[in-house]
C-alpha cells in the first residue's frame, strides 16, 4: 500500500507540474498491474545530477527473469546508445553517420526471389536475389525497379573474389562459371596457361569428372595415359559420333593388353573368343590359324549367309584333315561316310573310280545305291528299299556242280540233303565241294535246274522225288517226281525260278518211296556224273 501512494505521489507531481509548465507533449507511464496515467511535458530530461560522469538507463521490467526484461542505456564514454535486446523497426531508418556493424553476429539485406521484379523505393538500394545468389543495386525506382549486378567495372579479381590470405578461391557449392560473352578468357600462370584460342599448356592434368571437347584435343610431347590405374570406363566415339577413330600413325607400335584379348607390336592377335564382320575380312603374309587348339566349332557361311565360300586361288594346295574324312593336297578324299548330290557327278579324266566295298549285301539300302562286293568280285545295285540286286547282266552270276558217288535213300518218303562233290563252275555263288550247302552272294531272280540218275536196289518199283529248298523252307512248286522201274535207271530233271538274296542257302534234297531208291553214276564219258545243279541270274 506504502508503495501505491508513492506511485499516486508521483502522479499528482507530474500533474502538478504540467499545469504550471503548460506542458502539451504528451507521455504514457505504465505501472505494473495498476492504471494508466499521462504525462503531459514539452521535453523530459532523464539524468542524474550527481557530480561526475554517469551513464542513463532506462529498464523495461523488474521480471525475475532477466530475459523477460529490456533497457535502453546511454553510454556517456562512447556517446553511444546500448539496446540489449533486438529491436524490430516497422518503418524506415535512415543513418546520416557511420553504421558500424563489425562486431554483429549477422548482417542480412533484403532479400528477392528476382531482381527483375522487384520494386526498388530509391536509388542504389541493394537486394540479394535468392535464386542464383546475386546481389543487385537500383539504378531507377518504380516497380519494378531498374537493376543491375554489382562491379559493373571489371574489379581486381583477387581483390574482389578472393576468400583467405592466400588467395584461394572458395565457391561454397562447388561450381565456378566464368561467362566471357563474346570475349576471350585467358589464363596466364607460371606453370599452365590457356590461350585466347583455347590452346591448354600444363604439365599434368588431373580430372575426377568428365572432360568434355568439341572442336578437338591434342596431347603430345610425353606419355598420355587415360584411366591410368582408375576402374572407370573409357568411351572413345560413343553415343551419336560418326567419325572415324584413328589409332597409330603407320610410323609405331599399336599394341593392346587386357585380361581377355591382346594385340602385340607385330600384330598378333590373341584371346578373342569370336569376329563379327559385315564387310571382307583379309588375313596375308603369314599364317592363319582359326580355332588353332581349340575345341569350339568354327562356322563358314552358317545362318542365313548366301554367299560364296572360296577355297585357294587355283595356285595353292588346299587340305582337309579331320578326324573322320580327308582331302589330300592331290584331291584324294579318304573317310566319307556318303556323297550326297542333286546335280551330276562329273569324274571325267579320272584314270579309276572306286566305289564302296563289302564282303555281302548290307541289310538296309535306297533306290540307285550300289558297291562292290568283294567276295563275288560284282557290282551291287539297290534296286527297291533294302533289296539289293546284280548291276551286271543277266546270267553273270552262276553255279554248276556234280557228284560223282552214287546216293542211297535212308529212310523211306523222308527228303534228305543231295551231296555235290565237284564244282564245274561257279561265280557270285558259294559251294564247299562234298556238301549241299550253296550260299548266294549277290540278290536276283534266278533259274535252278536240277537232274538225278535214279534206279532201285532191287524190290519192287518205286517213286523218287527232287526239291528246292530255300532257307530250309521248300521253294513251292520246285518239286521233279518220277516212277523207278529198273535197277540201271533213269534220267530225272526239275527246271524252277527263285528270288534270292545275298546270303540265302540253296539245297536240293531226295525222296523215294522205299529205301531201294538212290541215284547213280552212269554213261560212256570220262567223268560219270549221278546228279547235276545249275544255277543262273536271270535279272
Amino acid at each position: 500500500m506504502i508503495a501505491r501512494q508513492i506511485r499516486y505521489l508521483a502522479i499528482l507531481f507530474f500533474l502538478c507540474c504540467s499545469s504550471v509548465f503548460s506542458v502539451h507533449a504528451s507521455a504514457r507511464i505504465v505501472f505494473q498491474d495498476d492504471d494508466l496515467a499521462d504525462v503531459f511535458s514539452p521535453g523530459l530530461v532523464l539524468g542524474s545530477n550527481d557530480a561526475g560522469v554517469e551513464d542513463t538507463s532506462i529498464v523495461f521490467g523488474k521480471d525475475p527473469v532477466p530475459t523477460n526484461n529490456g533497457s535502453i542505456r546511454w553510454d556517456i564514454a562512447s556517446s553511444k546508445f546500448q539496446i540489449d535486446r533486438n529491436v524490430q523497426i516497422s518503418g524506415g531508418i535512415k543513418v546520416t553517420g557511420s553504421a558500424d556493424f563489425s562486431t554483429s553476429t549477422q548482417t542480412r539485406i533484403r532479400e528477392v526471389a528476382s531482381a527483375a521484379a522487384a520494386t526498388c523505393t530509391n536509388v542504389n538500394e541493394i537486394v540479394l536475389q535468392t535464386s542464383d545468389g546475386k546481389v543487385f543495386y537500383c539504378l531507377a525506382t518504380g516497380s519494378p525497379g531498374t537493376w543491375t549486378t554489382i562491379s559493373a567495372t571489371i574489379p581486381n579479381f583477387e581483390a574482389v573474389y578472393a576468400s583467405d590470405a592466400f588467395k584461394n578461391l572458395d565457391t561454397g557449392n562447388g561450381i565456378f562459371t566464368v561467362t566471357t560473352g563474346t570475349n576471350d578468357f585467358v589464363v596466364d600462370s607460371n606453370d599452365w596457361n590457356v590461350d585466347a584460342a583455347g590452346n591448354f599448356d600444363a604439365a599434368t592434368v588431373t580430372s575426377h569428372g568428365l572432360i568434355t571437347g568439341q572442336a578437338g584435343a591434342t596431347v603430345s610431347g610425353g606419355v598420355t595415359s587415360i584411366n591410368n590405374s582408375s576402374n572407370f570406363v573409357t568411351n572413345i566415339n560413343t553415343g551419336t559420333s560418326t567419325g572415324q577413330v584413328n589409332v597409330g600413325g603407320n610410323a609405331n607400335c599399336v599394341k593392346v593388353d587386357s585380361n581377355t584379348w591382346d594385340v602385340s607390336c607385330a600384330g598378333a592377335v590373341t584371346g578373342l573368343t569370336g569376329i563379327v564382320s559385315t564387310g571382307v575380312k583379309t588375313f596375308t603374309g603369314g599364317i592363319t590359324s582359326i580355332n588353332a587348339s581349340s575345341n569350339f566349332a568354327t562356322n563358314i557361311n552358317t545362318g542365313t549367309s548366301t554367299g560364296q565360300v572360296s577355297l585357294g586361288g587355283n595356285a595353292n594346295c588346299v587340305q582337309v584333315d579331320s578326324n573322320t574324312w580327308d582331302v589330300s593336297c592331290a584331291g584324294v578324299f579318304s573317310g566319307l561316310t556318303g556323297i550326297t548330290s542333286t546335280g551330276a557327278i562329273n569324274f571325267t579324266g579320272a584314270t579309276s573310280f572306286r566305289m564302296p566295298q563289302a564282303a555281302s549285301d548290307p541289310l538296309t539300302c535306297l533306290p540307285g545305291q550300289q558297291y562292290f562286293n568283294t567276295t563275288t568280285a560284282t557290282i551291287r545295285l539297290c534296286k527297291s528299299t533294302d533289296t539289293w540286286g546284280s548291276s551286271g547282266a543277266a546270267g553273270s552270276n552262276y553255279v554248276f556242280a556234280y557228284d560223282t558217288t552214287t546216293q542211297s535213300v535212308a529212310a523211306a518218303n523222308t527228303f534228305q540233303d543231295v551231296i555235290y562233290d565237284s564244282n564245274g563252275l561257279i561265280n557270285g555263288w558259294s559251294h564247299t565241294p562234298g556238301t549241299s550247302v550253296f550260299t548266294a552272294a549277290v540278290s536276283g531272280i534266278y533259274m535252278v535246274n536240277m537232274t538225278g540218275r535214279v534206279a532201285k536196289a532191287g524190290g519192287a518199283n518205286t517213286t523218287l522225288s527232287f526239291r528246292g529248298l530255300l532257307n530250309g523252307a521248300e521253294v513251292p512248286g520246285s518239286q521233279a517226281y518220277g516212277t523207278i522201274a529198273g535197277s540201271s535207271g533213269d534220267t530225272l530233271s526239275g527246271n524252277f525260278i527263285v528270288q534270292v538274296n545275298a546270303g540265302d542257302v540253296l539245297k536240293i534234297q531226295m525222296a523215294a518211296g522205299t529205301v531201294q531208291g538212290q541215284i547213280v553214276p552212269g554213261g560212256q564219258g570220262t567223268t560219270l556224273p549221278s546228279t547235276q545243279l545249275s544255277v543262273w541270274r536271270l535279272d
